[in-house]
């Protein structure tokens, strides 16, 4: 008997010398995100880069709405309850890392008034007793925000448990370019086809695939895409044949394209559109591990180093997506499966967010005369906010699912079950024949969907976790911080 329960201790013992290292590698990081409704405060408890817990308070109205002193007020109190969770939650203040991200909630304001709030903002962060860390305030384009969520996707379905993986993964990241699918591209475009590396490559006239490279040249020219490609020899990147340094942290460099003129960034220093407007652009990331670089690293005996998108989605044969509807700007990402080709777009919309675009439509009298969710309703919607060429270009029909996140969970959570598109339109129709709570909002969801192309089939899934884990975009951000 004594034997037994000394053999029992042992064990137990034992285990909790394998929780040690999980204990002592806890590790908080801070993310304040200034939206358009609300700033959140989330926190991201980490143990060997598993994530362990998040937690989220929303602090309203967004900071867009208050004066100076008001959002000095909102941060003070912010920074005493992170500092307070960290200290109650078993970590240390002065190791925790900290960013004020900013989204819709600063990126309509001037620049003059954007810098004076994020001065503030920066001060009190520094004296806050958190690590602040390179960047620790910026405002961050909606691109970035749709790629960060997507990226926060694929880390809570496939990659919580593997490392080594995720390691690669952040260090890797992507290729960069942006094709304009608006203003840029006349109505005689007759079609869209892939090249060499699966890049999709759009023009005015159709291009023979003996021709594409040549085309793609010229395209590329004419429309200032600039492509990062790896450069093993000297340690260096080149940017269309400018170089750069090794190490190019996303969001923190510009560069010039081929012809030469400067690709303009945000307030972050991140890439945007040679278009003032994003409506009229999609941008597409190019994973690194193309054919080219494949048959590079063989030739060097190195072997390259797959990204998420080609390890766990393409093994699957799956296509994911997320469409985040917040309350200012809305932002798609996708990956697609054609021909065995894994591409990665990316879009924001930044007045298709829930309360500015319903606002819009309640102010030109259009929801009241769209109840039936008609097709004309549906042209108007996508002519007025210039969603023609994305709906007609955006290969939405090639994903196998879209995660609906933010203000589609709000509103769409108490109903269930959702599993297509079509489910949301039955929810409108059922509990909206007479006027009752948020069915504005839902049929505005709607049109918003139905305008931007997806099909009534599309499989959907409505939500804010998984695990227990918090799904935004803030989760890969906090990734980001903690790998440095």
């Amino acid at each position: 008997m004594f034997h037994h329960t000394l053999k029992q201790h042992e064990k137990q013992s034992n285990r909790m010398l394998l929780l040690i290292p999980f204990i002592l590698a806890k590790e908080f990081v801070v993310i304040l995100d200034a939206g358009f409704t609300s700033t959140k405060l989330n926190i991201y408890t980490f143990s060997d880069m598993i994530i362990v817990s998040s937690y989220t308070k929303f602090y309203h109205p967004g900071m867009h709405e208050l004066e100076l002193h008001e959002i000095k007020e909102m941060i003070e109190r912010m920074l005493d309850d992170a500092h307070k969770f960290v200290v109650e939650n078993g970590g240390v203040v002065c190791s925790t890392r900290i960013a004020l991200v900013a989204t819709e909630g600063l990126r309509s304001l001037e620049k003059r008034n954007v810098d004076e709030i994020l001065g503030c903002i920066r001060t009190l962060i520094d004296r806050s007793g958190f690590v602040g860390g390179r960047n620790p305030v910026s405002v961050m384009d909606g691109v970035f925000e749709g790629l960060y969520a997507y990226e926060a996707l694929v880390y809570l379905l496939f990659l919580r448990d593997n490392k080594n993986v995720l390691q690669r993964q952040m260090a890797n990241r992507y290729d960069i370019g942006s094709y304009d699918v608006g203003s840029g591209i006349n109505d005689g475009m007759k079609g869209k086809e892939d090249n060499a590396d699966g890049k999709i490559l759009m023009n005015s006239s159709v291009m023979s695939t003996s021709n594409e490279t040549e085309n793609s040249n010229k395209w590329q020219k004419n429309r200032t895409t600039a492509e990062m490609k790896p450069n093993r020899k000297n340690g260096t990147r080149e940017v269309n044949n400018i170089k750069m340094s090794d190490r190019i942290t996303r969001g923190q460099h510009s560069f010039k394209g081929a012809n030469e003129r400067k690709v303009p960034t945000n307030e972050a220093g991140g890439l945007k559109s040679t278009d003032e407007s994003e409506f009229d652009t999609i941008t597409y990331l190019k994973t690194q591990s193309n054919k080219k670089n494949l048959a590079k690293a063989k030739n060097n005996g190195q072997a390259e180093q797959h990204t998420v998108l080609h390890k766990h989605i393409a093994a699957n044969k799956l296509s994911l997506g997320i469409i985040e509807m917040g309350g200012g700007s809305m932002q798609i990402a996708f990956s697609t499966n054609i021909n065995n080709k894994y591409q990665l777009f990316i879009h924001s919309f930044h007045d298709l967010g829930l309360i500015k675009g319903r606002n819009k439509l309640h102010s030109l009298n259009v929801l009241d005369h769209c109840k039936d969710l008609n097709k004309k309703c549906v042209r108007y919607f996508r002519t007025h906010f210039n969603l023609h060429e994305f709906s007609r270009i955006a290969p939405l029909d090639s994903v196998h699912k879209f995660y609906l996140l933010s203000f589609f969970y709000d509103r769409l959570s108490e109903y269930r079950p959702i599993h297509k598109f079509s489910d949301i339109i039955s929810i409108y129709r059922t509990h909206c024949a007479e006027p009752s709570k948020n069915c504005d909002d839902l049929e505005y969801m709607i049109l918003v969907l139905k305008g931007i192309g997806l099909k009534n089939s599309a499989v959907v899934e409505i939500g804010r976790m998984i695990d227990d884990k918090n799904l935004s975009w803030g989760l890969a951000k906090a990734l980001e911080m903690l790998i440095g």
